[in-house]
């Protein structure tokens, strides 16, 4: 089910501009902006200007979960092929969506190719035998020519994600025709991660890893490894819990899987492992001083890891340490050689740190074709410009911000989203309104290229407008 959208960027304009164009019998939003520099007194012009291009829709019709929403996207880039998977058909209770999209570019992000996974829910066409899916990542294994898509696969009855789940691996060779679903794992788990060994020196080259909260083991870290495209995995190996892990592996062939561990006294940590994924060590990252509330929002403790070419480790969340009074979240960055040890956490300089912006959901890319003073790191993020707007007021946006050098130092903020989003307009779940519990950046060549949700006033009441989006910077 994979439908082209060559059409490319439809507008560019100063501010907002919309244009919805009827293409295959639905409605397509693509919203063209100029660089916006976020919250400073002049406006940036780019050359040439940055465009959100819609990139998938939801096309589901079940009853039981709400449309048109698409949330929480993470994309992989390999030469010029850059493949997302997100949440399609959101659930307001017990987690999980209708289906998992993807949106897929073989020309590094000018024009794009959609659809839904087969054969993983009720709802895929092919129709499989979960109830909903949820946390969708990728990976490409550059050994085996295969894209792998991780979901959480949730049982169909109990009709929840909180009780019976199985880790599903969906394979590609081209990031256009999927597979149906491998079975990692069964049993109660939550928020899988994966990711490959792309470094061809090492004697791991082509180990594809996904790592997961083990819920019913207590809440351990599990892992699984495959040698041969995803097609099977070992069974799991354990380390110390982690909640949300997200995962990288250096060039050398280190697996690093970072997250929050809880407790006591809970702080950022990493569970590594330099033996293919058999023993891991563990480590502190930054203790967790918490976050401020970002109003009506579901906003998770999640960190997000990526590499650079020459093996350093960057780990970005938010938390509210240096605000006075924890008034607003900033994106926090820490850095590391060995995975093991980390500098000390920093604030990325977005905006003043006397200002009123609260940022979270914070993702990051990594040009791995740099390395050291010279790496080429982005964070992506949402933000409210007033941190202590209300439900009725807050004002949703996604915005940008670059550096040449490892994190040293950083240019201005640009706004990505071409007009605000009311909270709203936003899938709504148990825990708050929802965009994602993570997002992410991927290069292709030189060029950034980020998918994320955003939503515009819904047409007529019961259905909503909330959509994934491409931005190639």
């Amino acid at each position: 089910m994979n439908r082209d959208r060559s059409k490319g960027f439809l507008s560019t304009v100063v501010g907002y501009n919309a244009a919805r164009v009827i293409r295959s019998g639905r409605i397509a939003l693509t919203i063209g902006a100029t660089l916006l520099l976020l919250l400073r007194p002049a406006v940036a012009e780019a050359s040439p200007p940055i465009n959100a291009q819609e990139v998938s829709a939801d096309p589901f019709t079940n009853p039981s979960s709400q449309h048109q929403t698409e949330v929480e996207a993470d994309n992989f880039s390999f030469g010029t092929t850059i493949v997302a998977a997100f949440q399609s058909g959101r659930f307001f209770d017990g987690g999980g969506s209708s289906g998992i999209g993807f949106a897929t570019s073989k020309d590094g992000g000018s024009t794009w190719s959609d659809g839904f996974l087969p054969s993983l829910t009720v709802f895929s066409s092919p129709p499989g035998s979960f109830g909903r899916a949820t946390d969708p990542t990728v990976a490409y294994d550059a050994a085996h020519g295969q894209w792998l898509i991780a979901t959480l696969a949730c049982a169909q009855s109990p009709d929840t994600c909180s009780t019976s789940t199985a880790i599903a691996v969906s394979r590609s060779t081209d990031g256009l025709n999927w597979s149906a679903p491998v079975i990692v794992a069964s049993g109660r788990q939550d928020h899988e991660w994966i990711a490959c060994d792309e470094g061809n020196a090492n004697q791991f080259f082509g180990r594809c890893y996904v790592s997961w909260i083990d819920l019913a083991g207590g809440g351990v870290l599990g892992t699984a490894s495959s040698d041969d495209g995803g097609q099977n995995w070992t069974p799991r190996t354990s380390a110390t819990g982690l909640f949300a892990p997200s995962a990288a592996v250096s060039p050398d062939g280190t697996l690093a899987v970072v997250g929050l561990r809880a407790g006591a006294q809970s702080f950022y940590a990493v569970d590594r492992s330099n033996d293919g994924g058999s023993t891991f060590s563990t480590a502190v990252i930054s203790p967790f001083v918490g976050t401020h509330a970002s109003t009506g929002m579901r906003v998770v403790p999640a960190a997000v890891i990526d590499v650079d070419g020459g093996g350093r480790f960057y780990v970005t969340w938010t938390d509210c340490r240096f605000r006075a009074a924890c008034s607003a979240n900033d994106a926090i960055l820490s850095t590391s050689t060995d995975a093991l040890n980390w500098s000390p956490a920093v604030r990325v300089p977005a905006d003043a740190v006397t200002g009123s912006v609260d940022h979270f959901i914070p993702g990051l890319g990594v040009d791995r074709s740099t390395s050291g003073s010279d790496s080429h790191v982005v964070v992506t993020y949402y933000y409210f410009p007033d941190a202590g707007c209300t439900v009725k007021t807050c004002k949703l946006n996604v915005a940008f911000i670059s550096s040449l050098d490892g994190g040293a130092t950083w240019g201005t903020a640009m706004r990505l989203t071409a007009h605000p989003m009311r909270i709203s307009w936003l899938a709504d779940t148990t825990q708050g309104h929802m965009v994602g519990d993570y997002m992410s950046t991927a290069f292709v060549g030189a060029r950034a290229i980020s998918v994320f949700a955003v939503a515009s006033k819904p047409s007529h009441t019961g259905v909503l407008h909330e959509s994934m989006v491409a931005t190639a910077i």
